[in-house]
């Protein structure tokens, strides 16, 4: 007896520049459509490959989250980018504006004309590792009731409710309190690709999205996590696709797939656009797509959310 196809998690991973003289409105449009059909998350890559014009990730997923309601926002962001305060801000800056909808793909390092910049390969991926802990540190130096607002009290921050932070550690130096309040998520969705062993350890060990690219590297997963003392149902798995394959062969890689979700990976947003006007439909005809409802991409991803309240700040003092 044929099984009834289940909805996946559909990503869409597009880089800024690609498209000769693209504007935020060939974007606006076309999230907006594919919001409408189903996407789970878009994620915006900036490879430095594109366009001398590129729009910056994080400031177009800014507009973009005032120009949507439902689609998850992830923004592609090297390690050693920037501060790891700045990171914190930002990414909390993007799940406010979105309601929640914010997410943040860490890549090891950058690209510039010259190629890879620092950190070097061999400290890499402890960088990351680095960076991810002061990144959430720094969230969870503000409780989630920090700032009651309350008018008739006249208490707007309730000072219990926000604790320092002095990390130190090899590569990373930071500390808080943050100066936004805790993002609506908690913690942003992290989601991590891993196309190799180690890599997969790695994203095992922290991110809420892993992406796998590799058969044997996804077969991998449950005992890379339980490695890291982490459930299989807390995080989800997504294969990476190349989204230029015909539309019909796409709705057939989907139906077989054994993951939660695909990220469909695409050149530019107009190629983008064109192919998934195409093949949203398809998958949802199939009940392999569904519609994205409203609420956090972490509720939306059946991911549980990191509590933090007064009284856990207290506990920790």
């Amino acid at each position: 007896m044929t099984q009834p196809a289940r909805p996946v998690d559909i990503g869409v991973l597009v880089p800024v520049g690609h498209a000769p003289g693209e504007e935020f409105e060939d974007w606006a449009g076309s999230v907006r459509r594919w919001e409408d059909l189903g996407v789970t998350a878009l994620v915006v890559e900036d490879d430095g490959a594109g366009d001398v014009t590129a729009l910056e990730p994080l400031t177009l997923l800014s507009a973009l989250a005032t120009a949507t309601e439902r689609i998850g926002l992830v923004a592609s962001v090297p390690a050693d980018g920037e501060a790891a305060y700045a990171f914190a801000r930002k990414i909390a800056s993007l799940d406010h504006l979105s309601a929640g909808r914010a997410g943040w793909r860490l890549v090891a390092s950058r690209t510039v004309a010259g190629g890879w910049v620092t950190p070097s390969d061999g400290d890499r991926a402890a960088y990351a590792d680095e960076v991810v802990e002061a990144v959430r540190g720094l969230w969870d130096t503000v409780a989630d009731d920090a700032f009651p607002r309350d008018q008739e009290s006249g208490v707007f921050l309730d000072r219990r409710g926000r604790r320092t932070l002095d990390h130190r550690g090899t590569h990373v130096v930071t500390s808080g309190p943050i100066n936004v309040s805790r993002p609506p998520q908690g913690h942003p969705v992290l989601v991590q690709t891993a196309a190799s062993a180690d890599e997969l350890s790695a994203a095992a060990r922290r991110a809420d999205v892993v992406v796998v690219d590799d058969a044997a590297v996804a077969t991998g997963l449950d005992a890379a996590l339980a490695a890291h003392g982490r459930a299989r149902e807390t995080v989800r798995a997504w294969r990476r696709v190349p989204g230029a394959a015909p539309p019909d062969t796409l709705v057939e890689r989907v139906a077989a797939e054994t993951l939660d979700g695909v990220l469909l990976a695409f050149d530019d947003v107009r190629t983008a656009d064109g192919a998934l006007s195409r093949l949203l439909p398809l998958l949802r005809e199939r009940g392999l797509a569904g519609s994205r409802g409203s609420g956090t991409l972490r509720a939306a991803l059946s991911l549980p959310r990191p509590a933090l309240a007064i009284a856990d700040m207290e506990a920790d003092a």
